[in-house]
């Protein structure tokens, strides 16, 4: 069963890096991209997590693309996925939460690519620049009538944290909805186990001790 299920999660990761490619080339070219093409994603993201998670969760790990933004996003939305189930989300939310992550970083495709390197290595001024990258992304969603307050709101939330440090707009503690909550959860630790080239990346269990020496952040 799990051999079945490994191959099945690794069609999905493909079909999903494929569609989330076309996505985001769509949104840098400023044409219309199809939500439901999203939805159907996360849909089978949810299904692939709720039927058998360990599988989906091998197959992110050992994938190793190039294409950095949209598989960053595509893999926080399988750990966001992971962490509502354990946490017994409805379906309805892992969906929102799941469709929220995989548009999180559509924003990216309107900076220069210069910033699109590991945030440590930027300038101030230059990352303020890079953190316009969520409210781009946000302006960019709400021009589509058909994507929900919700998931925007995950997409709005997801570099957001507890004491005020996160941004677009430095919300605090229950500011943060849920959703957004464990989208920034799993942003975080995608960006530690994954980062981008040149930045040292960290084994999960080393990410999870950042994690948790953070807590409170």
């Amino acid at each position: 069963p799990m051999s079945r299920a490994c191959k099945q999660a690794v069609k999905l990761m493909d079909d999903v890096e494929h569609q989330i490619h076309d996505l985001y080339q769509a949104v840098e070219l400023n044409t219309r991209f199809d939500l439901q093409t999203t939805r159907n994603i996360a849909k089978g993201l949810v299904t692939n997590v709720t039927d058998n998670p360990d599988a989906l969760v091998w197959v992110a790990r050992m994938q190793n693309k190039d294409q950095h933004t949209y598989y960053h996003a595509v893999s926080a939305s399988i750990w966001g996925l992971v962490l509502g189930r354990q946490l017994g989300l409805e379906l309805s939310a892992l969906e929102t939460l799941a469709t929220g992550l995989l548009l999180s970083q559509v924003g990216k495709t309107k900076l220069p690519d210069q910033l699109l390197v590991d945030a440590d290595t930027l300038s101030a001024r230059d990352y303020l620049h890079y953190q316009s990258y969520v409210m781009e992304s946000v302006q960019l969603l709400k021009m589509d009538p058909a994507i929900g307050p919700q998931v925007i709101s995950v997409v709005e939330h997801h570099r957001e944290r507890h004491n005020g440090s996160g941004f677009p707009k430095g919300v605090t503690g229950e500011q943060i909805p849920l959703l957004g909550k464990i989208a920034g959860l799993v942003d975080r630790f995608q960006e530690l186990i994954h980062p981008h080239a040149g930045a040292n990346p960290m084994g999960p269990a080393q990410a999870m001790s950042v994690l948790f020496q953070s807590s409170n952040i």
